[in-house]
């Protein structure tokens, strides 16, 4: 598990790579997720006690419910023109989010001209697109954050099914074009996250820093049926633009480090290093 940035677990200190044992007690173990995660819920204000393993250790947690507000992009300057987008999930919203978080970065950049009624736009130094513990979502949101980073006409990912690899094509006005990129991942990172960082670094876009991403690379279908009882059936996996596999084998970053941030340091080095390498010391120039 992956807790959500600012979330109740977050605050009552779990971490990504923590294993839920137990709720109030009670042994999870072979349920479906729903069960453990009506089980999980309550009223706000109150508390669920979960039983963790973190490693070898086995403790219990005290978590008090309060009703969670997602939000799938947030940015802020980290450094003197140097960005860094927070890219929680890849929900519906998350474009939308993403896109606005883009625009007003680049409107910090703006100066109008009042002589000519002209503005000039000077690009940032560069943007970190942060998507650690970012467990992924719908696919053509990553699509259409992979068209403000790529090329239009780029494939962003290959589909492969029994009988045939289909190339997905991205499409967009590529809004952040020639600005510096690097992306933060760790092994909380999955799905339409590990498609958006491994088309970054299949295409040579930016630099991936941070530790080996989860592999969750399945295309999955949902069957329902009248009795309630419903069965998702695994129809296709994602590969990378290069044809790399993600299912199983994840996103090797290009500088492999650990993510101390998750367990509990308060500097954080994976963004000091990406602020290293679009500084320039890190970029062939």
């Amino acid at each position: 598990m992956a807790p959500i940035r600012s979330s109740p677990a977050e605050k009552a200190g779990l971490k990504a790579g923590d294993i839920i044992q137990k709720v109030d007690g009670q042994v999870i173990q072979g349920r479906s997720l729903g069960e453990a995660v009506k089980k999980i819920k309550g009223p706000a204000g109150t508390s669920v006690v979960l039983t963790i393993i973190r490693g070898e250790a086995v403790f219990d947690v005290r978590v008090v419910r309060e009703k969670v507000t997602v939000v799938s992009a947030s940015w802020k300057e980290e450094r003197e023109g140097i960005y860094l987008i927070q890219l929680s999930q890849f929900a519906q919203n998350a474009y939308a989010e993403w896109r606005a978080a883009v625009q007003a970065i680049l409107a910090k950049h703006s100066e109008p001209n009042r002589e000519n009624r002209t503005t000039t736009t000077l690009r940032p130094k560069g943007i970190i697109i942060d998507m650690r513990n970012n467990p992924g979502g719908f696919l053509d949101v990553a699509k259409a954050i992979l068209g403000d980073l790529l090329p239009s006409g780029s494939t962003g990912l290959i589909i492969k099914t029994t009988r045939r690899l289909q190339e997905e094509k991205i499409e967009g006005d590529e809004l952040l074009k020639d600005i510096p990129i690097a992306v933060l991942v760790n092994r909380g990172s999955a799905s339409a996250s590990e498609i958006v960082a491994g088309a970054i670094q299949d295409l040579k876009r930016g630099q991936i820093i941070g530790e080996k991403t989860f592999g969750k690379g399945t295309v999955q279908q949902l069957f329902s049926y009248r009795d309630g009882s419903s069965l998702k059936v695994t129809i296709a996996n994602w590969l990378t633009p290069l044809g790399r596999e993600i299912d199983g084998h994840g996103v090797d970053p290009d500088v492999l480090m650990e993510d101390k941030l998750a367990i509990g340091n308060a500097t954080d080095a994976l963004v000091d290093r990406a602020v290293w390498y679009l500084q320039g010391e890190g970029r062939i120039r």
